[in-house]
This record gives C-alpha cells, structure tokens and sequence, in this order.
C-alpha cells in the first residue's frame, strides 16, 4: 500500500544508490528507518520525502538512522533543510537513533545537540 509520503508502509523502499527507508505511523509520528549511506545522490530524494512526510505528520518526524553507515556533508545540510522546513510548518525533525559512525558525524557537526540522537 502506498503511503501519502511516498513509501510503502512496513515495506523497503530504494531512495537511490543503496539508501532504503521503510515508514512507520505511529500516534502522530512518522518514523523513517534508514538503512545504507547518505549521500548526494540520495539526499535530494530523502529531503523530498521528508518533507512531504512534514505536510501530514501531525507533529513530528524521526529518522531511525541505526543503519545509517555513513552521512556525507549533502546529507548533513539536507537533514538541516528538512530541520528547518518541518519547524516551519510547526513540526519537528528529530534523530532517535544512530549508528556509531553516523553518530558521530552528527555529534562532529553539532546536529546532535539541535536533533537529539538517542543513540
């Protein structure tokens, strides 16, 4: 079934050079599960969904990035964009989990402390 944020709900999709997102709906709270690297052949599509996801969303967007290898600087201002564009419309963007070394780009480049991974 597809979803309004164009994923198929419970089901991996290909947002492009080996990143894959599977959605989750949850009381109000879309949760993107990402799996592979992000990068700049890849971002443009995830900000994409992102942000579409932030137009029906009731309050918030968490990214699952536990399988998240690596975040190239694309990623990191395409995570900032869709930040801004969800703060814009009243929601939130927000990181509830990381790998270690996605982890610790984020921590390297102060997302950590604005999107707050768990970890």
């Amino acid at each position: 079934m597809e979803s309004p944020w164009g994923l198929g709900m419970g089901g991996a999709q290909n947002l492009g050079n080996g990143l894959s997102a599977v959605v989750e709906h949850r009381g109000g709270v879309l949760t993107y599960v990402l799996r592979g690297d992000i990068d700049v052949a890849n971002i443009g599509t995830l900000e994409e969904r992102l942000v579409a996801a932030a137009s029906v969303a009731d309050e918030r967007v968490d990214l699952d990035m536990s399988a998240v290898g690596f975040v190239h600087s694309t990623g990191i201002r395409g995570l900032i964009d869709v930040a801004r564009a969800l703060e814009a419309s009243g929601g939130r963007l927000r990181i509830v989990s990381a790998s270690g070394q996605t982890h610790r780009i984020l921590r390297l480049t102060g997302l950590a402390d604005v999107l707050g991974p768990e970890g």
